[in-house]
């Protein structure tokens, strides 16, 4: 007599998805760094062991959720960089972006530091090291494509390359330094209880201002100007963003 194994009751990428929609469920009600294995495991409906083979690690959980993060990240500055504006307006979008209507996860500032810390990927598997690599050349392709495309089309008026591609970079870093500060800023509000939503206010306008300055200083052949904001604000809002 042949016994055969029953059939798995889900693929492999119906748990995968279970288990992520599950680990985010139990995170929102901990917090990224006291969330439990077994949590996750009965919010998906599956044993322990079905949750092992899928991530060995809370590090694992970690990296997993944020490699979704990236992947939708990079779904929205796809979206970005289609819109019919000027480079220096596609690199301020991100600037102008909304956080609860852009982001993957409520938690994707904190997820994306915590994932990114030497603690996580010196206990993360092998596996999921490997896929933040590829989702992280993935965005850096999409950004070097779009910096080449923007001096070659002439949007660019310098006679070298790798000065765009280092305004990419410090585009990208006062980006995330400025989410990082107004993250910051919003949580002191509120568990302090500083009552300084005008500080936060001021705070996103002194970005804005910050980074037109920082790309005026390289020349474009259309540079940013207030009307231009706004009418990337009005893009913004037409994808769903802002």
């Amino acid at each position: 007599i042949i016994l055969m194994c029953p059939a798995p009751r889900y693929s492999l990428e119906q748990q995968a998805e279970m288990i992520n929609q599950a680990a985010v469920n139990v995170i929102e009600k901990s917090s990224l760094l006291d969330f439990k294995m077994t949590a996750i495991a009965k919010q998906a409906g599956l044993s322990v062991g079905s949750l092992y083979k899928y991530v060995q690690t809370k590090e694992d959980v970690i990296m997993a959720l944020a490699c979704d993060m990236f992947e939708h990240f990079h779904g929205v500055a796809t979206q970005i960089y289609q819109q019919p504006l000027t480079m220096p307006q596609k690199m301020m979008s991100f600037m102008l972006l909304s956080p609860e209507k852009s982001q993957k996860y409520s938690f994707d500032l904190d997820l994306e530091i915590l994932a990114t810390s030497e603690p996580v990927l010196r206990r993360s598997s092998a596996r999921w090291k490997a896929q933040m690599l590829a989702f992280e050349d993935k965005m850096e392709s999409l950004c070097q494509s779009k910096t080449r495309e923007c001096f070659e089309s002439g949007d660019y008026l310098g006679d070298d390359e790798t000065e765009i591609q280092q305004l990419s970079v410090g585009n990208w870093a006062m980006s995330m330094g400025f989410k990082q500060i107004r993250n910051h800023q919003g949580f002191m509000n509120e568990h302090c209880q500083l009552g300084k939503e005008s500080v936060i206010c001021q705070l996103s306008q002194h970005s804005i201002k910050a980074m037109m300055h920082f790309l005026n200083a390289y020349p474009w052949k259309h540079p940013l100007t207030e009307a231009g904001i706004e009418e990337t604000k009005n893009s913004l809002q037409q994808l769903g963003l802002r």
